[in-house]
């Protein structure tokens, strides 16, 4: 039977479980579509990467026309460290029988080590675990750098923006009123976090929070400043069906935060976002393809955005390097 497999970080296990990080179900979203579009009429078999598999899951993967991996932070410099893609319970030899092989990465990016040279056992466990005979995707141009002296890989940006090139990212109606804010409870910074909702109180009369990840919700009750003002502040449920549905049926609101995937989903449907830079990730994608991100401490940044200057220039993403990707499965 023909069929392609994804591994996929939406899913927490082998149950069906969704991951508690929502930003995942946001990539899904965005990989399977690419997926449907180049296999149209094929079945996708999803297996979550977030669990370890199986001797049956690993025939699954291995015996599939194409075994791919929807991006996430999965690239690592140690793969003995704290790893998103599973594949054991255990790490012993991994780096000589991974389980699984001939994988293709879709939009996958650096993970733990961010800097790290890669270890030799690690580069070893990538020439096993990834295809040598297609091309590798990379969500940003660091990310391809690294893997690159393993398999070859193009930067093809994440697949939550393959299709936003030339979007205009800027806050380019200052007149509303609604602003959806995100945190992020594992890189808290309770001063650039109180200063970020203060901005957002300053300039808008209505805040929505979208608590993406399982604790965020926990993190913002935990500041004064909610304390203060949570008569201002309505929570969404922490549910990406909720999150959808404010984002396609509000037309005057304005997103600013630290959730890089929450940000990316208002871009979709239209809507202006400023993504507060906490790590790496938004960081490289910025720097490749004018994503609006600003750095956590740049108040003076996130003041000009919202008053309408125009920080950034029309998302300019790699659709060659999309297209070279594409075009090896046709």
């Amino acid at each position: 039977m023909s069929y392609i497999v994804l591994l996929d970080p939406a899913l927490m296990n082998h149950e069906g479980q969704l991951s508690t990080n929502l930003g995942d179900l946001i990539i899904y979203e965005s990989a399977a579509k690419i997926l449907e579009e180049l296999f149209p009429h094929t079945e996708i078999v999803r297996i979550a990467s977030h669990a370890a598999l199986n001797r049956q899951q690993q025939n699954i993967v291995n015996q599939a026309d194409f075994a791919f991996v929807g991006g996430t932070n999965i690239f690592l410099s140690d793969y003995n460290t704290f790893r998103l893609l599973k594949l054991k319970n255990s790490s012993f030899l991994l780096w000589l029988n991974p389980g699984v092989k001939n994988l293709i990465f879709l939009g996958v990016g650096w993970g733990n080590g961010y800097g790290s040279p890669i270890t030799w056992k690690t580069k070893l466990f990538y020439q096993k675990l990834l295809s040598n005979k297609y091309i590798q995707s990379a969500r940003d141009d660091y990310s391809a750098q690294k893997i690159n002296p393993i398999r070859r890989c193009l930067n093809t940006s994440c697949p939550t923006l393959w299709e936003l090139n030339g979007f205009d990212a800027n806050r380019t109606n200052t007149q509303h009123t609604k602003c959806l804010f995100t945190l992020t409870d594992y890189a808290k910074n309770i001063e650039h976090d109180t200063q970020l909702i203060q901005i957002c109180l300053d300039y808008f009369d209505k805040l929505s929070f979208f608590p993406q990840g399982l604790l965020d919700k926990v993190y913002l009750e935990s500041l004064p400043i909610y304390q203060k003002n949570k008569a201002k502040i309505n929570i969404l449920p922490h549910h990406i069906a909720a999150y959808n549905e404010y984002v396609m049926q509000n037309e005057d609101f304005t997103f600013v935060g630290t959730r890089l995937h929450g940000g990316i989903k208002c871009m979709q449907e239209g809507k202006s976002a400023l993504i507060i830079g906490v790590d790496n990730r938004a960081m490289e994608i910025s720097r490749d393809t004018g994503l609006s991100v600003v750095m956590r401490n740049d108040y003076e940044g996130i003041k000009k955005w919202l008053s309408g200057e125009k920080l950034f220039s029309k998302l300019n993403i790699p659709i060659d390097n999309i297209q070279t990707w594409k075009n090896q499965f046709q």
